[in-house]
């Protein structure tokens, strides 16, 4: 019995061991909380937070961390946008221009660690180092650039926090720089004069074609990533039948000729409101707002909104002796 027991015990600490990752231990080993895989210390990066992180290193290991990088590139096709997740993920202040240069580096060297190299730099930054001074690093380098040029709210990284305009947009679009947000609007805007958006499954696919068109005016991507944005757009145009054979077709039809143009008349050119002189031609409105509201509060004692109107007309007829 005693043996028995003894097994038993020796699962449950096996298994506790494998479902209760350490992040420090006396033999020089980090266990991974992504993979929980035990590594030794140089399979991890330095962290930046060492409050939190006690051991001196990040959580997660290099491998792991090189793989989910790798997930986010092949999902936005974009390096500075996956290295700007992975930034967003590990808690790291993300820089674009640091970004640019780690890419720059890793197609010249062939170095697949992309995250290790961007590490490195940002490493050479002073100060607090989180992902939540992204936007005051960046705003930093603009300001000592020239101490002496006044700061327009255009040169700032992100939209400032007490502007309601930006505000909206952050919130429609996300974290991006104030003329970006401007373009992805203006671009969002023109689709919307052009083609009915009525639907939520509709408007996300415009406002993904409007990102696509933000990301191919970037002059720091190659001609590969230009290629795939370009085979995006175009799969997100045919989903949505915005294609120019695609609408040919749809406008074979006269049903549907007439109720794309009258749904352009209705975006483009709407019928204005009655301007004020033609509101109340025949005077009914008068009437029933003085003779009806007007007379039944003067009955009731009660003053309402038109009561000075009502006595101005009821004066008119008064018989003065």
């Amino acid at each position: 019995m005693p043996e028995i027991n003894s097994a038993a015990q020796k699962k449950k600490q096996r298994a506790k061991k494998t479902t209760s990752p350490k992040t420090n231990s006396t033999k020089g080993q980090i266990v991974c909380t992504k993979c929980l895989s035990e590594k030794r210390v140089d399979y991890f990066y330095t962290s930046v937070n060492p409050k939190i992180h006690t051991n001196g290193k990040m959580p997660i290991c290099k491998d792991c961390i090189n793989k989910l990088f790798d997930s986010y590139l092949g999902e936005h096709k974009i390096f500075n946008r996956a290295m700007e997740e992975i930034c967003r993920d590990l808690n790291i202040v993300y820089l674009e221009e640091i970004s640019t240069k780690a890419k720059e580096q890793v197609e010249r060297d062939n170095n697949s660690s992309c995250f290790g190299i961007y590490k490195n730099l940002i490493s050479k930054q002073k100060g607090d180092l989180r992902y939540s001074c992204t936007r005051v690093k960046t705003v930093e380098k603009v300001v000592y650039k020239d101490k002496d040029k006044k700061i327009d709210e255009k040169d700032y990284a992100y939209a400032p926090e007490d502007s309601e305009k930006y505000q909206k947009l952050i919130h429609k679009w996300g974290e991006w720089k104030t003329h970006q947000l401007d373009y992805l609007e203006t671009e969002y805007k023109s689709w919307c004069e052009t083609y009915d958006v009525d639907k939520k499954s509709m408007e996300d696919i415009i406002k993904e074609i409007c990102k696509c068109s933000l990301y191919q005016r970037q002059s720091n991507i190659t001609l590969k990533e230009r290629k795939d944005i370009a085979e995006l757009a175009d799969k997100l145009r045919k989903s949505a039948e915005l294609t120019p054979k695609q609408e040919n077709s749809s406008m074979n039809s006269e049903e549907n000729y007439m109720s794309y143009w009258v749904k352009k008349i209705e975006n483009e050119k709407p019928i204005a409101s009655v301007s004020k002189e033609f509101k109340d031609v025949d005077k009914i409105n008068k009437f029933f707002r003085v003779w009806v509201l007007g007379h039944l509060a003067k009955m009731l004692g009660k003053k309402i909104d038109v009561s000075a109107e009502y006595e101005a007309e009821a004066d008119k007829f008064d018989v003065k002796t």
